[in-house]
């Protein structure tokens, strides 16, 4: 009978971007990995703690021929850590092929010898190593003390080497449990324990395992005082049909699935330790030790609660004046979002379709491209536009291009169709919100716009240009973090449209676009979707006139972040990402 023992040790370091998500139970998933249930396959799974236990089949008693390798070694590497061996020791191959044996000066030593065997599973070097302990008795002794009771040595008939034939009965529990003392470091020295790992970490299989893992994962880590188990894995599998390469697949598959669950339980650990207040304010204070430091306002909010606010810098740099909360910044194209709603709620009043060309409702557009380019072309920047006297750069829905010509048609659409001026239809939405420090710059609503500053060629901070000489088409509308909060929290809870249909809409990504701080992203109607580090979110970025925004939204958790500065500068933005995509505000945790 060939068999099929598979042992493995999941730990080591292990960075946080390379966890992968799996909400599924660990059970279930490997249930529909085992390929038959007619095979006879036993499966035990350990967790970081010894209360964490999964099995299959995890008491019954398994026939291994290839009779333990890693179990011997440990024997062999007890007697060299107790004195009673030596690692050079060389060791006659008396009767270990064909009834030959080798000289003395010929034969290999102990060291060799458990290397070869660990490479190799040979039942013969097993045999010659476990008549070395003293035979099976001592050997059976061992690995006693060491806490696994269920191994069974059976001595059978002799052959023509005068070798007695042996059978190892063991279950995948107690190999879970002698893996978790060997981890642990209770059954060796640390110099033995080094050279088993070492050796094990070169391992074919391994190597062929770790295949399956995330980049530059390892399933056998040399230990060390920060090493974390991630997971132990032993699968033992007692079939002369199932073939080797089926067997191999379903030993990595079962691996894949056990790093799987653990790292995101590991991951979801870290997360809810990580004080990510603390390490936002070190971001700033490493920031305030820059030539041009962050200047402006930081503001996280979950559910509608504040979680950090920041305001750092000043709202007049060269008054030195203090930020007030109601302080106004031009937020640019963070206005896509609130134009693309103000289309879909006259959509839902079944003025408009956005699926139409825009020359359906702007009949004075005479060009060839005016029943070419939709309205969600245009809402979602894939026009392809920089003319409206010109056709498109390239075919609309294909990529993914900012440009003025396609927003003013979008104004003059809504405009058309409501009979009512875009600043005071979004003005009409920020009442019924309750944002009442947000509007358009032609209403002379500002009540504390802050005065913004470009760098000139030298670096130094200058007025930047003044919001009063830009169209809005520039500018965008002036907000503050707390009212895009309230925006956040509002257009993605269904509290902004009628029909859920509507939002879909808004959040239906096609165009792929690669946005400099987010990286590769897909592009919807004035939002961006973005995966990093197990995390998705919705964000979009602005900068105009010396205003730099971000703002970015985690559904799963119902966390906002803005960052709205007056001194244009994108440095903060990407690393305060980072400080979140670790933290829990980034992904949903379920309560244990």
């Amino acid at each position: 009978m060939k068999n099929l023992l598979s042992l493995l040790l999941l730990w080591g370091l292990f960075s946080v971007s390379s966890f992968a998500q799996n909400n599924q139970s660990l059970r279930e998933k490997i249930d529909r990995l085992i390929p038959e249930k007619n095979y006879a396959i036993g499966i035990a799974i350990g967790g970081p703690d010894d209360r964490d236990t999964l099995t299959y089949g995890g008491n019954a008693s398994f026939p291994i021929e290839s009779a333990l390798p890693f179990q011997v070694s440990l024997a062999i590497m007890d007697r060299i850590d107790k004195g009673m061996m030596k690692p050079g020791d060389k060791i006659p191959m008396v009767g270990f092929m064909d009834g030959t044996s080798s000289k003395n000066n010929d034969a290999p030593t102990l060291k060799e010898l458990i290397t070869t065997l660990l490479q190799t599973g040979d039942q013969r070097i097993t045999d010659l190593l476990i008549r070395h302990l003293g035979g099976t008795k001592e050997f059976s002794r061992f690995l006693k003390s060491a806490g696994v009771r269920d191994v069974l040595i059976v001595t059978a008939e002799k052959d023509r080497r005068q070798d007695s034939l042996r059978i190892y009965t063991h279950t995948p529990l107690s190999a879970i449990q002698l893996l978790r003392k060997f981890h642990d470091k209770n059954l060796l020295s640390e110099k033995s324990q080094q050279f088993l790992l070492s050796l094990l970490n070169s391992n074919p299989s391994e190597k062929s395992i770790a295949s399956s893992l995330p980049a530059g994962s390892k399933t056998i880590e040399i230990a060390n005082g920060n090493s974390q188990v991630m997971g132990l894995v032993a699968i033992f599998i007692a079939d002369s049909i199932m073939t080797d390469g089926l067997k191999e697949k379903m030993v990595s598959s079962v691996t894949k699935a056990t790093w799987d669950f653990y790292a995101e339980k590991a991951m979801e650990n870290f997360r809810l330790q990580y004080d990510y207040t603390a390490a936002i304010d070190s971001l700033l204070k490493l920031q305030e030790k820059k030539k041009h430091p962050f200047n402006g306002s930081i503001l996280i909010s979950q559910g509608g609660r504040r979680m950090y606010m920041q305001m750092a810098g000043y709202s007049d740099l060269k008054q030195k004046t203090n930020w007030l909360p109601t302080d106004q910044f031009a937020i640019a194209q963070l206005s896509d979002q609130i134009l693309a709603t103000l289309v879909l709620l006259e959509a839902e009043k079944g003025k408009l379709d956005i699926q139409l060309p825009i020359g359906n409702y702007l009949t004075e557009l005479q060009q060839d491209w005016a029943q070419k380019v939709t309205i969600r072309h245009l809402l979602s920047h894939t026009d392809g536009l920089v003319s409206t006297q010109l056709p498109p750069v390239f075919t609309p829905g294909n990529q993914y291009q900012i440009n003025p010509a396609g927003q003013e048609l979008i104004i003059k659409l809504l405009e058309k169709t409501t009979g009512i001026t875009v600043p005071n239809l979004s003005a009409n939405l920020f009442e019924r919100l309750k944002m009442n420090n947000t509007a358009a710059p032609e209403l002379k609503v500002k009540k504390s716009l802050a005065k913004s500053y470009r760098k000139d060629e030298a670096g130094k901070w200058i007025p930047a240009d003044k919001i009063n000489e830009l169209g809005w088409q520039v500018v965008g509308y002036l907000s503050t973090a707390s009212d895009l909060a309230i925006w956040n929290m509002a257009l993605h809870n269904q509290r902004v449209f009628a029909d859920t249909n509507s939002y879909l809409q808004l959040v239906s990504f096609n165009a792929v676009y690669e946005h400099p701080m987010f990286g590769t992203c897909q592009q919807g109607l004035g939002l961006l979707k973005v995966q990093q580090s197990g995390a998705t979110y919705f964000a979009q970025t602005g900068n105009t006139a010396g205003f730099n925004t971000m703002n970015v939204y985690y559904p799963a958790t119902q966390t906002s972040i803005l960052v709205l500065s007056n001194a244009s500068d994108e440095e903060i933005g990407a690393p305060l990402l980072e400080i979140i995509n670790k933290s829990s505000l980034a992904v949903k945790i379920a309560k244990k």
